[in-house]
């Protein structure tokens, strides 16, 4: 299992982003952000590693699927929340892919400079989102192996609630919901 990390494979989301992930769409339609992002969501609900299931370059979205199964991981790990973190994770895939397809029917024009403009914002939520939970896959693996151990039990840094973690993928899905909503008026 893969923890992510900022020095993962890089990717932003940018024109030459959307750009490639639409020829990549169009030559590959076995392989689609989406379809891969299944396939992934498959290998860790089966405990199979995911990463050789992620398409090599000239994949251009192999370190945004590589974040996303952060999360993945992360639901299979708490049982209560693993529908509404799958979900999520779905969530952020398909408002790229919608980002994608507007890309590809504007062109250039104000949409395309102003969507250009939040798209940074967007990718350091996205970030932000995924190295999150690869610090609670963290937290999670400690907690499972070594749950006795006094420095753990004394520790509230290594308490986590299922509550917590809800009340943060809310405050997470909340800021994704005002980025959405940002590129709706964008587009219309």
């Amino acid at each position: 299992s893969h923890l992510y990390s900022n020095q993962s494979e890089k990717w932003e989301l940018d024109a030459e982003f959307f750009s490639a992930l639409s020829k990549w769409t169009l030559d590959h339609p076995e392989s689609t952000l989406d379809r891969v992002l299944e396939r992934v969501d498959q290998a860790i609900e089966d405990g199979r590693d995911y990463m050789e299931i992620i398409p090599d370059t000239p994949f251009p979205a192999r370190g945004l699927i590589q974040a996303v199964a952060q999360l993945i991981q992360l639901s299979a790990k708490i049982s209560r929340a693993q529908r509404e973190v799958r979900d999520f994770s779905l969530k952020i895939i398909n408002w790229v892919n919608r980002v994608k397809e507007s890309f590809e029917k504007a062109g250039n024009g104000q949409f395309t400079n102003i969507t250009r403009n939040n798209l940074a914002d967007m990718r350091g939520l996205i970030d932000e989102i995924c190295g999150w939970a690869s610090e609670r896959l963290v937290v999670i693996s400690i907690l499972l192996c070594f749950p006795y151990l006094p420095a753990v039990q004394k520790d509230n840094r290594w308490s986590i609630s299922n509550n917590e973690i809800e009340d943060e993928i809310r405050d997470f899905e909340a800021r994704l919901d005002d980025a959405e909503k940002l590129f709706n008026v964008c587009t219309n």
